[in-house]
């Protein structure tokens, strides 16, 4: 089956394919998502994205379940998914043999990329769970290419990991320069998915519009209410510090869940309880700086 999704809701998506996987039917999924910006599920926000930026044009943030790094959507970008069994070399070849057809030159990077005249155009992720598995990943056609490094170049700001998955920031290009449109990168798509499968027919003709019914289980699940909670998209992820500088040394703040673990004044190493368990995003906090003089006479 190869389904072309007309709907633009990235955290429906996100459910939609769990659904789907859920089924055990092998399957195709293709689609586009309004401005978004999405990142792994193991991924420090504040480290991949440039977060006000986004907000300020109000670019979607979506939190993927499965890994990998942080990836700009619009509608020149396309999404895919090959739902069922997890298979590298099947996908990767039906993926490469479409980009073939299309007269594109590429190859497959040990990082699991495609790149085109050595610049990244696709690059994936997997989950893999008892309810069933999917490899999904994107291909950069026609991307807005400015508002992508606006976006993936968060400012250097003090955040630092202790854990979690950072991306591997690439040289990116779209392809749209060989003459390659979206809807003829999904006919290609769909073409190579049919021919790997031995399907009869062309894979053009064989994709099916998403059922309404599907995508309304997807929109309304208890999936896409997670997916599009402030606490998903801002605060699941591992431990991370920021370094708050103030007059002769700075405040570390260790967050985890959205909350202040720790809250340390070096270079003295003196603690300081009043901060431990606020927000993050707390008016005390967000105005740190402007309490220096205060908080380096805290006991």
């Amino acid at each position: 089956m190869i389904y072309w999704s007309p709907y633009k809701n990235p955290y429906a998506h996100g459910a939609l394919e769990s659904l789907l996987a859920g089924r055990g039917e092998p399957c195709l999924l293709l689609w586009t998502n309004p401005p978004t910006v999405a990142y792994g599920r193991n991924q420090i926000l504040w480290m991949e994205v440039h977060v006000e930026e986004a907000l300020k044009r109000d670019i979607l943030l979506f939190r993927r379940r499965s890994g990998g790094g942080a990836v700009y959507h619009d509608a020149g970008n396309l999404n895919y998914s090959f739902i069922g069994d997890l298979d590298d070399e099947r996908d990767f070849a039906i993926l490469c043999s479409a980009l073939d057809a299309l007269g594109v030159p590429n190859e497959r990077t040990e990082r699991g990329d495609i790149r085109v005249d050595g610049k990244k155009v696709s690059g994936s992720a997997y989950r893999r769970s008892r309810d069933g598995s999917y490899h999904h990943g994107t291909l950069l056609v026609s991307v807005a290419l400015d508002d992508l490094h606006d976006l993936l170049h968060p400012p250097a700001w003090g955040v630092e990991a202790s854990s979690g998955v950072a991306s591997v920031r690439s040289p990116v290009r779209n392809i749209d320069s060989y003459g390659v449109t979206l809807e003829g990168a999904v006919g290609a798509i769909a073409d190579a998915y049919a021919r790997y499968h031995k399907i009869p027919g062309r894979g053009s003709e064989l994709i099916e519009t998403l059922p309404e019914e599907l995508w309304t289980e997807a929109l309304m699940s208890k999936e896409t209410r997670m997916l599009q909670a402030k606490d998903w998209i801002y605060w699941t992820g591992p431990r991370f510090i920021q370094r708050v500088a103030i007059p002769g040394g700075e405040v570390v703040l260790t967050i985890y869940k959205g909350r202040i673990e720790q809250a340390i004044l070096e270079p003295s190493g003196v603690s300081l309880p009043n901060y431990e368990d606020l927000a993050w995003d707390s008016k005390e906090i967000a105005e740190l700086t402007l309490y220096a003089p205060a908080i380096a006479q805290e006991p």
